[in-house]
């Protein structure tokens, strides 16, 4: 007789109930061998398919078999429906459950945004060195002050136009000074309100965006086009971007135009600067662990005249094509963003412009340890400078917007990321997840030295933060900057630059 496997009805007790059912319908003369002769003839009987037998054993053993096989029949057609319920019971666990219906909109939301620091600065030795200092007061001047910048704002969301046109408004003015500056504390002569993002967002579909207004360009690691929020003030454009993005792909684009300058008066876009230009987002075409941007970035500025002496100066456009990639594999992280830049530097009237031909480079590789509580980073960097041996040819590259802060020292003295190279190496941990510190080593030279030594010198960047949550975070600053006497027409002794902030975001 055919084994039968029992290990779907041991698994739920309904199951073995089905199947006892099922075992109880067959003949019960199985389990009462002492029945009489005439009851199981009887039985023998009414199985179609028994011969009458010719003694009383051989019908016995006839009406034995009949029951067995009905039986038999009827557990085969119990344990077929144990299999069909059970596959239907799997099928469902393993079914994903049916996407929720989209709730109907609510109408406008409303969202403060906010944002508050304040700063101690000190500089010291830039004067002795006849570096500029970019801090509070701006030349070769030493001296230590208090910053601070608020802002209180909001955003109003989901304000349906219509079928397929979601509006949205942001709207953050912004106050940004220094403590006691100008007679301003205990006086009457505040500083004045100004705007730094006010701007409507159309959502045209599934796959279009529109921003108009003051709006923020905030792209990669802000190598070339960033906020600047670490910025007293930080940074906006007037202008306007589409954004073009498939609902599920995860590739975007975006497209936008903004006035960096009015000439005024003296003709149709006389003396106006623009910037212009579009950045694609490609990171899925590489995997989860990787990002992938490129973009190209238009900076022209129209016929003008020359604020100082009044002559007039032909157009200049700067073309600006460049990638940036980060990729992560276990404890080992890439990052590497490079620009090359050409066009046309234009002159005094009549002369012929100097063709652009200009490049920059900056790459890093870390290592991951502790569960990503402890990183090394080496890193190398280079941006062309002028080679005054060429001919109407400008080779100085132009970061357009300065942003040169964040990776090249924080006290500035190497200025803004044109005729650099060097190397850096950069130490990270985080004793507990609230509070990270960093240690920035860098060497710095020249590739045009005109005429000094290459080798510029060295600085070291050391950095608590502490960002208990809610987004409130504290942090302190050192940064020294060792020169190359050679370097520099005057002074030899380090320069100090420390930061002690208090900040606030909330968005």
């Amino acid at each position: 007789m055919r084994s039968i496997s029992m290990r779907s009805i041991s698994k739920r007790g309904a199951l073995a109930a089905l199947v006892a059912l099922a075992m109880t319908r067959a003949p019960a003369a199985a389990q009462a061998p002492e029945a009489s002769a005439e009851d199981e003839g009887a039985e023998a009987e009414a199985a179609p398919d028994v011969p009458e037998p010719p003694n009383e054993l051989e019908a016995r053993l006839a009406a034995i078999e009949a029951r067995e096989r009905a039986r038999d029949a009827e557990l085969e057609r119990a344990l077929g429906r144990v299999d069909e319920l059970e596959r239907t019971l799997a099928a469902s666990a393993e079914a994903e459950p049916a996407p929720a219906a989209p709730a109907a909109p609510s109408g406008p939301t409303v969202r403060p945004l906010a944002s508050f620091l304040t700063r101690f600065e000190h500089r010291d030795g830039y004067a002795a060195l006849g570096a500029a200092n970019p801090g509070c007061f701006p030349g070769a001047n030493d001296g230590d002050c208090l910053r601070y910048r608020a802002e209180v704002g909001l955003a109003i969301e989901d304000l349906r136009v219509a079928d397929e046109i979601v509006a949205a408004v942001r709207f953050r003015p912004q106050v940004a000074g220094f403590w006691s500056f100008g007679g301003t504390s205990g006086g009457v002569a505040h500083p004045a309100l100004g705007l730094f993002e006010g701007a409507l967002i159309l959502q045209l579909g599934d796959m279009v965006r529109i921003d108009a207004g003051r709006i923020v360009l905030n792209y990669g690691d802000e190598m070339v086009l960033g906020s600047l929020r670490w910025h007293p003030a930080g940074r906006s454009f007037d202008g306007a971007r589409m954004r073009i993005q498939p609902e599920t792909s995860g590739y975007w684009i975006d497209v936008f135009w903004t006035m960096l300058d009015e000439g005024g008066p003296g003709g149709f876009g006389w003396g106006d600067g623009y910037l212009y230009g579009a950045y694609a987002g490609l990171g899925p075409i590489l995997g989860p662990n990787a990002a992938l941007d490129v973009y190209a970035l238009a900076r022209q500025d129209n016929d003008r005249a020359d604020p100082r002496t009044g002559a007039m100066i032909d157009y200049s456009l700067r073309l600006h094509v460049g990638s940036r990639f980060r990729y992560r594999v276990d404890v080992i992280d890439l990052r590497a963003e490079a620009g090359f830049q050409t066009g046309r530097a234009g002159g005094p009237a009549g002369t012929d412009p100097a063709l652009i031909l200009a490049g920059h480079v900056d790459a890093e590789v870390g290592v991951n340890l502790l569960e990503d509580r402890l990183r090394f980073g080496a890193h190398g960097f280079y941006a062309s400078g002028e080679n005054p041996s060429s001919a109407n040819t400008t080779e100085a590259y132009d970061q357009l917007f300065p942003t040169a802060h964040a990776f090249l020292g924080w006290s500035d003295v190497m200025g803004p990321r044109r005729n650099v190279t060097g190397g850096a190496l950069h130490v990270m941990g985080k004793p507990v997840p609230q509070l990270r510190v960093s240690l920035d080593l860098f060497v710095f030279a020249r590739p045009e030295d005109g005429g000094r030594d290459a080798y510029v010198g060295s600085e070291g960047n050391l950095q608590a933060s502490w960002l208990p949550g809610a987004g409130l975070r504290v942090r302190g600053m050192y940064a020294l900057f060792v020169p190359n006497a050679g370097a520099f027409a005057m002074g030899r002794d380090p320069v100090h630059y420390v930061e002690v902030e208090v900040g606030y975001e909330l968005n």
